[in-house]
């Protein structure tokens, strides 16, 4: 559906070349809304069964991670508890964009303006982990987080 919505050239070797689809959807609010309409019931789709089969293993902490949990309405859609915003400024988020996917600075802001604003995502967040730091500091914040977890799901247990 993808070949046939956004043309061959989305399609190398029979897989999907996503930097020639992202060139094409992010900064064109139709091709978006478009790829959104091919992706979103099979996203969901997919996303409910799995969410399925780990509420039937009875786990005591299920975790999904959703970029754009708040922009497609997830956390409306789908039962959550509480909601964790790993936030870094926007200048941060620019850098780490570009250089992840070889973006220029156009490319860039342009799929961060297809999200919602950090600032707001993080109002709705019931615990925030700040990624401006490295490694070691974004561990250091999971690790607290984690323990933080353990008084929600009491038999949840790392150790």
């Amino acid at each position: 559906a993808i070949k046939l919505a956004f043309g061959p050239g989305v399609i190398e070797n029979g897989v999907l070349n996503r930097s020639q689809l992202g060139n094409i959807v992010f900064g064109n609010q139709s091709e978006l809304q478009r790829l959104n309409a091919i992706m979103q019931p099979a996203i969901r789709s997919v996303m409910a069964d799995k969410i399925n089969f780990w509420r039937t293993q009875h786990v005591p902490v299920l975790i999904l991670d959703i970029p754009l949990l708040f922009e497609r309405e997830y956390d409306k859609n789908y039962h959550v508890d509480k909601i964790i915003v790993v936030s870094a400024d926007p200048e941060v988020q620019l850098a780490r964009l570009k250089s992840r996917d070889s973006l220029d600075e156009r490319q860039a802001k342009n799929r961060m303006r297809t999200q919602m604003p950090i600032a707001e995502k993080v109002a709705r967040a019931d615990y925030v982990i700040n990624n401006n730091g490295d490694k070691s500091q974004l561990k250091a914040q999971v690790d607290d987080l984690i323990e933080k977890l353990k008084d929600i799901a009491p038999e949840y247990d790392t150790k």
